[in-house]
């Protein structure tokens, strides 16, 4: 069956030489594993760096529900990141938050609700002006 949802990539892993893995966090069925096949290839239609982690992507996928990795037909960027990919601590604090939401998630039983309020928390961190300095 075609699933049509939108979702978070959380991680994404290189699998053969062309290929990847991603963990997205849908809105329809919550954490989910992808293949993409091809990704890594020179004539792509879908670059690496849409599935980078915190991306926030709408997707096509053929999804099996006794399987546990689902084929990706289409996806898309849902919101363009202007500075989370270019400032180095955007991009760890972002990486961060994937890595918990990914661990915490396997709980969560309003899916869409924690899926609307990851996105958000994720947009507006990239849109600050000024970065609060992190205390270590």
């Amino acid at each position: 069956m075609l699933l049509s949802t939108r979702g978070i990539v959380l991680r994404s892993i290189k699998y053969s030489e062309s290929s990847l893995i991603t963990d997205i966090f849908t809105e329809e069925k919550g954490l989910q594993s992808f293949i993409i096949s091809g990704v890594r290839k020179g004539k792509s239609k879908v670059g690496p760096a849409l599935l980078q982690v915190t991306g926030l992507v709408d997707l096509v996928a053929y999804f099996n529900e006794s399987k546990d990795l689902h084929r990706i037909k289409e996806i898309k960027s849902a919101y363009p990141y202007q500075s989370l990919l270019f400032d180095i601590r955007r991009s760890s604090v972002g990486m961060f938050l994937a890595e918990v939401c990914r661990r915490a998630i396997q709980r969560v039983k309003r899916i869409r609700q924690c899926l609307n309020t990851s996105s958000k928390v994720l947009s507006t961190w990239t849109r600050l002006q000024k970065v609060f300095p992190i205390i270590i």
